[in-house]
């Protein structure tokens, strides 16, 4: 098991790091700051994706449903 330096956040980061572990749902504090990193990682691919997707219509290029739209910025 990994130990991560918990020096480095805050009060309040410290507190919600060991709550999620010790929920249960996590068997340890680096898997809690895995579980974080690997959301904000599929973020900033939808931002992305959302990014190009923004350029090509600003181009005149592709077509957006308004299923689409509303999905897009669900996930924003």
């Amino acid at each position: 098991m990994r130990v991560t330096p918990m020096h480095n956040f805050s009060i309040e980061q410290q507190e919600l790091i060991r709550f999620l572990q010790e929920s249960g749902d996590y068997q340890s504090e680096s898997e809690v700051i895995d579980e974080a990193l690997e959301l904000l990682r599929q973020r900033e691919e939808l931002r992305r994706q959302l990014d190009v997707a923004t350029n090509e219509l600003d181009l005149g290029q592709g077509v957006l449903s308004e299923g689409t739209i509303q999905q897009l910025q669900a996930e924003q």
